[in-house]
């Protein structure tokens, strides 16, 4: 086969660029120099065709159609664009037609990626600016016509190196959400969320805990004010402070609300209606909820004394019987006098369950008619 040789218009002087008198539409012409191939185009317009260069010099591709300027269609495994950065600009700007814009999307050279402005602040940022709250948020959309939605999600491996899997412990950190504000210098962090590992981790089983933290005014330093943990507990004020069993948490106005325990009051009255009260079992009570007693209290109509004794049993075996006593040897007592009150509770069977029966007997008395026997109990 003969070769046929093709000889273009062509200019050797560098930075040579040919005007579009120098052209029909279609021509081509060559700079050998700087190797780079124009033509004319319908428009009249001369267009850059190709750069033999390390594309040094800047190339505009100029669209005026719908259609995407630039697609890449990626078949292999080696991914549809690399950029590598050896300067000192960033890798990726995408502007409006502003110019320049102040609100790009960029991508710097130490691979932050910013949106609404062009110069990292924090380095390894994500960064969202704009002129009011609705251009400064950052939206995670999902579009399906099923129960799920956008997720946001964190990752954590004990591998030190990218890719590696190693199961993380109990203690890790394993998520944490910064919330920072500018005190003129620097931003500081005012609030935050933090995930925990709080337990054994086994295949598919990651027990977690949840805080959330605060910075009290002045310290600078966010401090754990509440937590859920892997069980569901409530620890306020303290990352183990639960309370005791039966406490409830109470308000502090202004200040953390705090743990209480919360006391409740089991009475029972002797009557005889108006004579000396009769030795024996005087009556019966069902205890609703669990507690444990923590004093006694004894109120008499006159001075005088009393012994009283008291037995606990469950319903299923009422009604209880003196074997089932729940006083030892330091049963409630007035010993002439009108009152008594102890919370020392030597021997005693101090633990009431819900749905428990106390019966209450009268072990020995003189001289009083009227007495009132109050159980301070704690709620469990």
């Amino acid at each position: 086969m003969a070769l046929v040789t093709i000889i273009t218009k062509n200019n050797g002087n560098a930075g040579i660029v040919p005007s579009p008198g120098n052209l029909v539409v279609g021509e081509l012409a060559v700079n050998t120099t700087d190797r780079k191939l124009y033509t004319l185009d319908n428009f009249g317009n001369v267009v850059l065709l190709a750069s033999g260069t390390d594309y040094d010099d800047p190339i505009t591709i100029d669209v005026t159609s719908a259609s995407p300027a630039v697609t890449i269609e990626q078949a292999g495994a080696g991914g549809g664009l690399l950029i590598t950065n050896t300067g000192s600009g960033n890798s990726l700007v995408v502007e409006d037609s502003a110019n320049p814009d102040s609100t790009p999307v960029v991508v710097t050279n130490a691979g932050d990626l910013i949106v609404g402005h062009n110069a990292g602040l924090v380095s390894g940022s994500f960064e969202v600016t704009g002129v009011d709250n609705a251009s400064t948020r950052a939206h995670l959309l999902r579009f399906s016509a099923d129960i799920e939605s956008a997720a946001l999600v964190f990752n954590k491996t004990r591998g030190a190196s990218v890719g590696t899997m190693t199961a993380v412990q109990s203690g890790d950190l394993t998520g944490f959400l910064s919330f920072r504000g500018s005190d003129g210098t620097n931003f500081v962090t005012n609030a935050a969320i933090e995930s925990y590992v709080s337990g054994t981790v086994a295949s598919n089983a990651m027990p977690g805990s949840l805080a959330f933290l605060t910075t009290s005014t002045g310290s600078g330093i966010p401090t754990e004010r509440f937590r859920i943990t892997n069980t569901g507990a409530l620890a306020v004020a303290g990352a183990s402070n639960f309370g005791t069993a039966g406490a409830a948490l109470i308000s502090g106005g202004n200040a953390a609300p705090s743990w209480v325990d919360q006391f409740s009051s089991i009475t029972f009255i002797f009557s005889a209606g108006g004579v000396t009260l009769p030795l024996g079992i005087a009556g019966s009570l069902t205890i609703p909820f669990d507690c444990q007693i923590t004093e006694w209290t004894l109120l008499a109509d006159q001075t005088g004394s009393i012994v009283v004794d008291i037995w606990k049993d469950t319903y299923a075996n009422y009604p209880p019987t003196v074997a089932d006593t729940i006083t030892g040897s330091a049963k409630p007592t007035i010993s002439t006098s009108n009152k008594a009150q102890s919370s020392t509770l030597t021997g005693w069977t101090t633990t009431i369950n819900s749905g428990d029966i106390l019966r209450f007997n009268i072990d020995s008395v003189s001289a009083l008619t009227f007495v009132t026997l109050s159980l301070k109990v704690r709620r469990t």
